[in-house]
């Protein structure tokens, strides 16, 4: 028969609940933690071959809790740096938002300037114009009688042309013909207030 030695071990529980090996020569059931707390201790008997075999179970759980360790360290390093990507990203798209919405805002400020000018030079010049009726009516009965009796001097064409008219328009080759008539016929300031602009 084979005689077993067996070794007395002193156990502990850490923070976390894992069981420790604090004394395997310790007979107290209580002892001193190194912070000075007192704890209250398990002792067993077992045998040496016995412990021997839990060793590697142990250290095998040691490495295992490492592995774990050092996975959830890795898994927040990740994630750490994913979140930081993303704030980027969004960091990003907002300057890019801003910039497109700068550019939008050039844009159509250029396109409305350019909108301008060209409704300023393709624009209709705003012509002067003096309605016959407004002849007739600043001329006196006298002056009246002149006026006809010149329209009737006329060559045919430019007569009718006269005759057929509601308006006389100031840009037209003609008016200064007109103006001279009329001022040979009266003075220059009267024939300018007789054929000056009609109102709108």
């Amino acid at each position: 028969m084979t005689n077993r030695r067996h070794i007395h071990i002193v156990l502990d529980r850490d923070a976390q609940g894992n069981m420790l090996e604090i004394n395997r020569a310790h007979q107290s059931d209580e002892f001193l933690r190194e912070d000075g707390s007192l704890g209250q201790t398990a002792a067993v008997n077992v045998t040496e071959e016995t412990l021997a075999g839990l060793l590697p179970i142990e250290a095998k759980l040691i490495a295992q809790i490492a592995a774990l360790t050092d996975a959830k360290a890795e898994a927040e390093n990740t994630a750490a740096t994913a979140t930081k990507a993303e704030a980027e990203a969004k960091a990003a798209l907002e300057a890019e938002k801003t910039n497109a919405a700068t550019a939008a805002e050039a844009q159509a400020a250029a396109l409305a300037a350019l909108q301008s000018r060209i409704d300023e030079l393709t624009a209709a010049p705003t012509a002067t114009i003096t309605y016959m009726s407004d002849l007739w009516r600043r001329a006196t009965d006298e002056e009246s009688v002149v006026i006809e009796s010149i329209i009737a001097s006329l060559p045919a064409k430019q007569r009718n042309l006269l005759n057929s008219v509601t308006y006389l328009d100031h840009s037209d080759p003609q008016f200064p013909d007109i103006i001279a008539a009329l001022s040979q016929a009266f003075s220059a300031d009267r024939a300018n207030e007789l054929l000056a602009g009609s109102q709108a």
